[in-house]
């Protein structure tokens, strides 16, 4: 019995250091792969004001970003119109404060930030035109919010009034939408192929190999999505187009009805016809208050939705999918103060 036993034991030590072993590598993998997760971390969060999103670079959700959140160089940040960010290099100067309305990865915010520094040398930055607190020197630690955002909700006051259409034209703008021309679309897929990188067959399923850094693969099928990719880029084009030529002629023809000659009118109503030429599928859509807005089909399924925002605010559901609101009070702004402004419509239904 007590020669059975000592087999029983002998057997058992080779399996017993098997496993020990197998734990020591186990936590020694661990320990190196935490170790390069950190290491791949180039700044923190010092100031943030407003529901600012971040996606990560190994993630494919939105989440919004927090005070001493680590970050970096290719995660994605997107600022509401209305807030303030602050970050610091992991052994460097805390960067100026950066403004709303953007949508850019930190390696970005980062060199502009180290560029505002280098040519603001010499200037004193300690107080504003009011001879308040100045927002590009806020303190790392805990500043007075309200004095800190006294500039942004100003600046929110003097927001451009919203577009106001009647039912009658309403419809008009909607029929607009129904037959676009070929020559409409051959302009709208120039436009897109003028701009560089864009990849607009790149709709595919996310695999193991988009995963690495800077493949613009990744950038497509997780975020933006072709849909929404082609909307920037074209919304892009067409800012810069109008903003340069002044109205668009000769491609949107206004019926009579349509009292609203404004270029902020004609600009959605071409933007409109441009996505709907390409397959992005669109409609007008006014709320309780007679305020004209846009909505595009995302691409994206309505449980999806982490794959555009973390702000639920942000996107129109209209099933099966989830759908984005647009809205041009003002030429000069970017898609990102459109999409923010447009959102804020149609939660006013």
């Amino acid at each position: 019995m007590n020669n059975l036993q000592l087999i029983r034991n002998r057997k058992s030590k080779p399996l017993t250091f098997s496993l020990l072993f197998l734990t020591i590598v186990l936590c020694i993998s661990t320990i190196a792969d935490g170790i390069d997760h950190q290491a791949s971390k180039t700044s923190f969060v010092t100031y943030i004001f407003g529901k600012v999103e971040v996606l990560r670079s190994d993630s494919s959700e939105w989440e919004f970003l927090k005070k001493n959140a680590q970050l970096s160089s290719d995660d994605l940040i997107r600022m509401p119109p209305i807030s303030l960010l602050r970050i610091k290099e992991k052994g460097g100067a805390a960067l100026p404060a950066f403004y709303g309305s953007r949508e850019l990865r930190v390696s970005q915010l980062i060199a502009e930030g180290k560029e505002r520094m280098a040519t603001s040398r010499g200037k004193r930055l300690d107080t504003d035109l009011d001879g308040g607190m100045a927002i590009d020197i806020l303190p790392t630690g805990n500043p007075d919010v309200a004095s800190a955002t006294r500039t942004l909700a100003n600046s929110a006051t003097k927001d451009p009034q919203t577009l106001k259409v009647t039912p009658t034209e309403l419809q008009q703008l909607r029929s607009l939408l129904q037959n676009p021309s070929d020559a409409l679309k051959a302009s709208a897929l120039s436009k897109l192929e003028q701009i560089s990188g864009f990849q607009p067959k790149a709709d595919l399923s996310r695999g193991r190999s988009e995963q690495t850094d800077n493949n613009p693969m990744r950038e497509i099928t997780v975020y933006p999505g072709k849909n929404i990719l082609q909307a920037q880029c074209l919304f892009d084009a067409l800012r810069t187009e109008f903003g340069a030529q002044g109205l668009a002629s000769g491609i949107v023809n206004f019926n009579s009805e349509i009292r609203n000659p404004k270029s902020e009118i004609r600009f959605m109503a071409l933007y409109g016809q441009m996505l709907q030429s390409i397959g992005i599928k669109v409609d007008f859509i006014t709320n309780s208050k007679d305020e004209l807005f846009l909505i595009f089909d995302s691409g994206r399924n309505i449980d999806k939705i982490g794959r555009i925002t973390a702000n639920r605010a942000l996107v129109y559901s209209n099933n099966p999918n989830l759908w984005i609101p647009v809205s041009i009070s003002d030429i000069s702004n970017n898609f990102t103060y459109a999409w923010y402004k447009g959102s804020q419509l149609a939660n006013e239904e």
